[in-house]
This record gives structure tokens, C-alpha cells and sequence, in this order.
């Protein structure tokens, strides 16, 4: 069984991108129905099932034996770049207190340290709008490095820019609001995954205008999206964006 994300518009695009000919598409979405076309006599090399949430694939495929069968999710990257700056700005309000978020929304307690997570981000910018955060969970024990204030993750930056800018490393920790987490450009890392760029202060290149004191504040929105606000010490910036988490695949 293999699983697609499904496009906004129809599953029938998701199927063609992934060169599928045949079988049963099983859609997972907040309104399934909608992707769920066959035609009237469900005849069709590819058949779109949408049945209740409770019903596992394996359920599924006993009703059609020998069939290839797929799993389809609604799109979530796809979904918030569709997100405008105005949106952006209002959800974060929206979102003050509705859902708590811990460090393990950035990376969840079944994965070890120092293994990268991504998590790719639309921002309320006029351009470069497309980016990733990456965490990665410190080491713990004899011989760690200290986590300052609870700052048990680290990250950096993954964007067109970074060759102006450097990667922009932060650490991560509960903010002073309850439910709520800070992504903190004014503590840098002494650790990083293998595969990441070098370690540099966010005083070089442009990383001073574009990290310089920052902290972005973050609010739940689903078990997979959370969304951002940057603040400096003179206050809020107008500069919002939202990050969806993707699953590590197994090793």
C-alpha cells in the first residue's frame, strides 16, 4: 500500500503525478466526497473510496481482492501556501490559547537525538516566500551541552537566501506563555546534526538584519501545523508564517 498527497483541486491529479493506472485510492480528507468521483457505473481502471474514518485500509481491500490499493491525504504544505499574509496574521491571533504546543510538536519523543526533522514553512513575505526549518533534538545525559531555559532542540534555516544570510541557527524552548513555544535567534547551538551547515553566529553577512534578536513565537494550529510570529525587543514584527511538519520516513 502507498500513500499520496493529495492535491486541493481532485485526487485525479494526485493519481496521474504518481503514473497510477489502477486499483483503489482510499481518500483521507476533511471532505472526501468531493475527491470521491467514479462515475456512474464504477467501472473505471481507478476507483476513489471514501469511507469512515474509523475504517482501516485492510477493511478496505477485502471489498476489492487482487486490487492495488493507495492511500490518499489531503495536502498540507499544498494547502497553507494557499494562505495569504492576510491569513497568516489572522490565524496567529485566532490561534492565542486554542491548541498548547510543546517542543515535541518540532520533533516528536519517538525520535533520538540530533535526527533532523523538516518542517516546511510559507512566510508573509513578498518574495522567497518558501522555506524549511529543520530541528533536531540535543543529546541528554553525561557529557551534553547545557539547554539554557528549557532549550532542548536546535535548528537552522533552509532557504535561497542562506548564501547571504547563513543558515540562522536558533535554539528552541517553552515561551513565557503557556502553550506556546519560541524559536530563539539570540542562542545559538554548540551541536548540530552532521549533515547541517557549519555553525555561525547570526552577527555575519546579512543574518544581523534578519535574525538579529529575533524570537518567533509559536501557536498550534493541528497536530502536524503550527504558525509563527517574529518579535524583537522593540516589539512585534509584521512578519508571519506557517510550518508543516513532515513525518521522518523510517530508516
Amino acid at each position: 500500500m502507498s500513500a499520496l498527497e493529495l492535491h486541493a483541486e481532485s485526487a485525479r491529479l494526485a493519481v496521474e503525478d504518481a503514473g497510477i493506472r489502477e486499483g483503489v485510492v482510499v481518500i483521507r480528507a476533511e471532505y472526501p466526497t468531493r475527491h470521491a468521483r467514479n462515475g456512474p457505473f464504477f467501472d473505471r481502471p481507478v476507483l476513489y473510496a471514501s469511507p469512515p474514518g474509523n475504517e482501516s485500509v485492510e477493511d478496505v481491500a477485502t471489498a476489492f481482492p487482487g486490487r492495488p490499493l493507495y492511500e490518499a491525504h489531503e495536502g498540507r504544505v499544498w494547502s497553507v501556501r494557499q494562505w495569504t499574509r492576510a491569513h497568516q496574521a489572522t490565524l496567529w491571533e485566532a490561534a492565542k490559547g486554542v491548541r498548547a504546543i510543546t517542543l515535541d510538536d518540532f520533533v516528536p519523543p519517538s525520535i533520538g537525538a540530533l535526527v533532523p526533522v523538516i518542517h516546511h514553512g510559507q512566510n508573509s513575505l513578498p518574495m522567497h516566500t518558501h522555506f524549511q526549518k529543520r530541528f533536531a533534538k540535543l543529546p541528554e545525559g553525561d557529557g551534553a551541552p547545557a539547554a539554557p531555559d528549557g532549550a532542548r532542540l536546535v535548528g537552522y534555516n533552509e532557504q535561497t537566501l542562506a548564501a547571504f544570510s547563513g543558515p540562522g541557527y536558533f535554539m528552541v524552548h517553552p515561551s513565557t506563555e503557556a502553550g506556546e513555544v519560541d524559536i530563539d535567534y539570540t542562542m545559538v547551538p554548540t551541536v548540530k546534526p552532521t549533515t547541517w551547515p557549519p555553525i555561525v553566529p547570526n552577527s555575519v553577512r546579512l543574518a544581523p538584519v534578519i535574525y538579529g534578536g529575533m524570537i518567533d513565537v509559536m501557536r498550534g494550529i493541528s497536530s502536524h501545523v503550527t504558525i509563527g510570529r517574529a518579535r524583537r525587543k522593540h516589539g512585534w514584527m509584521d512578519n508571519w508564517f506557517v510550518l508543516v511538519r513532515e513525518d521522518p520516513r523510517p530508516a
